[in-house]
């Protein structure tokens, strides 16, 4: 009973997270859609049998449907929720339906009506981020290596528990994940570190090691591996614009 409540709560914020994120994105394709004067019939959240809704002033049809496991929006002279040409339909149309029709719309409108899904999935995420950063604070661990793993590329390197790295092939290293993100895309590659080791600097190299992982899809990656643990993480609360900058810069990587 226990385990069927853990999966419970898990699938109950999971299925939350997923109806925010779904929401956002079919509200880019709905706002540039209407800004480019594209009539929408409807806006649905979740699949299947409608559980409620209502029609706007617009002719928007708002609903909720009974499976959460994503959304559309169906745009006038859509045969279906894939956004398919009506092809009966069109033929009646006339010309002021034309003009609403999205499959009339000039190709840089429909393009952008396509994008603005996505796009809005990645604002919303800077928008979370920076929310994050500004009140809880930003995850930070700084460059300091906390454990060094034995006949690793790491320990061939000369690389010592305590060692500070602020920089990697001439670029300058503020946090570990920095460290983790040059290392993982760089198998096999010989990387130049400046290491601060007891208040001198002392130059190294090392060669991240090649490691298969395989994604939830299946597919298989070959990523680097130095062999070196964090230390302690720490969290700092940023202000505004610094935690704007700082949720892009997460978001783009």
């Amino acid at each position: 009973m226990e385990i069927l409540g853990q999966f419970s709560h898990h699938l109950g914020w999971f299925l939350v997270v997923l109806t925010i994120v779904v929401f956002f994105h079919e509200l880019g394709h709905y706002a540039v859609a209407r800004s480019c004067n594209v009539r929408v019939d409807i806006f649905s959240i979740g699949f299947g049998r409608e559980l409620f809704g209502f029609t706007d002033s617009s002719g928007t049809h708002w609903k909720v449907g009974l499976i959460p496991l994503g959304g559309y929006v169906k745009f006038f002279g859509d045969a279906g929720v894939a956004s398919d040409q009506d092809a009966e339909l069109t033929k009646e149309m006339n010309e002021a339906e034309r003009d609403v029709s999205f499959h009339h719309k000039r190709l840089r409108q429909k393009i952008a009506i396509v994008s603005a899904g996505p796009i809005a999935n990645f604002v919303l995420s800077i928008v979370i981020l920076t929310l994050i950063f500004v009140v809880s604070g930003r995850p930070y661990t700084p460059p300091v290596v906390g454990m060094v793993v034995d006949n690793s590329a790491a320990s061939e390197a000369g690389l010592k528990v305590g060692d500070t790295i602020v920089g990697i092939n001439r670029s300058q290293i503020h946090r570990f994940e920095e460290i983790q993100d040059i290392v993982i895309f760089n198998p096999g590659k010989t990387l130049d570190l400046l290491v601060i080791r007891d208040g001198s600097e002392v130059e190294l190299s090392a060669t991240p090691r090649r490691s298969e992982v395989t994604d939830n899809l299946g597919n298989v990656h070959q990523i680097g591996l130095l062999g070196i643990g964090v230390g302690s993480r720490e969290y700092k609360q940023l202000m505004i614009a610094p935690a704007l900058i700082a949720a892009v810069g997460e978001t783009y990587g």
